[in-house]
């Protein structure tokens, strides 16, 4: 490379003395010198050492790539330049304006449509505390219709599953001592005293009623449960058409925990036996758990009496038991049978004997019911059954 560069200015010294006469050169330019002498051949040795031939070195070369790369890349690059950079500061959109010293919510912008922002949520949510289960479900469900792109649709969305869990999937410890799903538990509904049971479960059932003048009721009644909402029973008891040997079926068409209501059909075939004749007795009662403390229930149906002819007598009424405490109870309860014979002098119009009764039910143990009770006839044409009774039974339970 030295070399080269040091017969540069000889070659073109050479091509001007070609072109010019040497006389022309020494005239035109009295500074420029023309002579080939050994001393010119030093000066041309040192014009050519006065380039700095280290800028092509490879090492020179290296230090400008260098430089140039770091003339391109930023002295310090943000963490939001990596794609894969993900902002873990805490913010306020999960709901944590609730717990700031002050208690201010900071509003969020709305991002387009269907958006909230912050203080909307809030205001809602502090609707929501005077609410039911029930009521509280629809209302974060129109929320959401309202704004569905809510920047809080997931907590809202796990608030709804925790209500739906609390009320429809709660678990409940049966006597026994096993776990069952709250809409599978049984309800320990009331059982009346003259009215029948709308409830089916394993029970055994005995009871008296004596009324003044000359009026006896032995019952003695056991009902066995094949399925939670079926059951059969037998046993027996004096109506006011005489003593009867009854057996039967009840089949709850609805029988809800969750719901806290009942609606059962009732089928029985009874023996009277004073005067002898076979009867057929359909009913439907429906109860409704209203709190955890009022329990109601109605029952109506007629009587067959299988003969010629058939003889109708229809039977009902109604019971209201209010729960004061875990072993105690008071009742109210109305309870009709009526059959119309004519109205002709002999039969004194159509039998009806229609009675209020009052009474407590006290539950000493679990699995035990006792109840003491008094009732009066509130409107009647019958034969002298009784201007009063008071009355007593005992339900113990097996499931």
């Amino acid at each position: 490379m030295r070399l080269r560069l040091s017969l540069l200015p000889i070659l073109v010294l050479g091509f001007v003395g070609v072109a010019y006469p040497t006389n022309a050169l020494a005239t035109t330019s009295p500074g420029v010198v023309v002579a080939w002498d050994d001393d010119e051949d030093d000066s041309d040795t040192n014009f050519g050492d006065d380039f700095d031939d280290s800028f092509f070195s490879d090492e020179n070369e290296e230090e400008k790539i260098e430089r140039f790369e770091d003339a391109d890349t930023p002295e310090e690059e943000g963490p939001e330049d990596d794609e894969n950079w993900e902002d873990t500061s805490e913010t306020p959109v999960d709901g944590d304006f609730f717990e700031d010293e002050e208690g201010d919510a900071e509003d969020v912008e709305i991002g387009g449509p269907g958006e909230d922002t912050a203080d909307i949520y809030r205001k809602f949510l502090n609707n929501m505390e005077d609410l039911g289960p029930d009521e509280e479900i629809i209302s974060w469900e129109q929320y959401l219709q309202k704004y569905p792109n809510s920047l809080f649709r997931a907590k809202i969305e796990a608030r709804i599953d925790d209500i739906s869990d609390e009320q429809f999937s709660e678990r409940l410890t049966r006597n026994e001592g096993g776990l069952v799903d709250a809409g599978q538990a049984e309800l320990e509904f009331t059982t009346p005293l003259l009215l029948e049971s709308i409830d089916p479960r394993t029970k055994l059932r005995a009871g008296f009623e004596w009324g003044y003048p000359a009026y006896i009721n032995l019952l003695l009644d056991y009902e066995k449960q094949l399925q939670r909402d079926l059951s059969v029973h037998g046993g027996i008891r004096n109506r006011y058409t005489g003593w009867n040997a009854e057996a039967g079926v009840r089949y709850a068409f609805i029988k809800s925990a969750r719901m806290q209501a009942l609606v059962t059909g009732i089928f029985d075939i009874h023996l009277n036996t004073n005067p002898v004749f076979l009867g057929v007795r359909p009913q439907l009662g429906i109860g409704k758990r209203f709190g955890d403390s009022l329990d109601a229930q109605a029952i109506f149906g007629p009587d067959f009496e299988l003969g010629s002819p058939v003889g109708i007598r229809w039977l009902g009424g109604a019971n209201l038991t209010y729960h004061t405490a875990d072993i105690v109870s008071f009742f109210a309860e109305f309870s009709s049978q009526m059959k119309h014979l004519g109205w002709d002098e002999a039969s004194n119009g159509p039998f009806r004997f229609n009675v209020v009764t009052f009474g407590l039910k006290i539950a000493p143990k679990e699995h035990s019911i006792s109840t003491i009770a008094a009732s009066v006839p509130a409107s009647y044409a019958y034969w002298g059954y009784h201007f009063g009774s008071i009355m007593g039974d005992m339900n113990y339970y097996m499931d």
